[in-house]
């Protein structure tokens, strides 16, 4: 599930499964999404 941080809070992008419902408990794991290296090649 995709999202991002905003202050304190957990902004989803992706919408809850159908089996989720209101009042249900949920475990929740954030882990960085890994950023893109970017590689400059110098030629002479």
């Amino acid at each position: 599930m995709k999202g991002y941080i905003q202050g304190k809070k957990v902004i989803l992008l992706d919408k809850l499964p159908d089996g989720i419902q209101e009042g249900d408990e949920v475990e929740i794991i954030i882990q960085p999404k890994a950023k893109k290296t970017i590689l400059f090649l110098h030629l002479n």
